[in-house]
């Protein structure tokens, strides 16, 4: 395989492991710039290229706007949690925690007591 000639497909050398690619060429991935008013009277089909300019102008610009949802949970976050972080989760947690254990307790002990 290392006899192979220049142009051909890569080709692996043995005493080093090196490959050796053909070269190539960049051209490919770099659009063409169809929208230039030159390009525009150009083609044939420049009505075709005119609506597509027409399409693209009228795009937004921009970053997109901040979606709003309505959920319990985003609503919390953004009140507490996002950008008017505060301790008050904690104490809800707390509070939270505090009313799970009482019911829990309530369930499995206090109401077998006579009263």
């Amino acid at each position: 395989m290392s006899g192979s000639k220049a142009g051909t497909n890569p080709t692996i050398h043995s005493p080093t492991n090196s490959v050796r690619m053909a070269p190539f060429s960049l051209k490919p991935f770099i659009p063409p710039q169809v929208a230039n008013p030159t390009a525009l009277n150009a083609f044939p089909s420049s009505a075709r290229m005119g609506r597509i300019v027409d399409f693209y102008t009228r795009l937004p610009k921009g970053t997109a706007p901040k979606k709003s949802s309505n959920g319990f949970f985003n609503w919390y976050y953004a009140k507490y949690l996002g950008k008017n972080a505060s301790g008050a989760p904690l104490l809800h947690l707390v509070g939270a925690i505090f009313i799970f254990s009482y019911a829990s307790e309530y369930f499995y002990h206090i109401r077998h007591h006579e009263h």
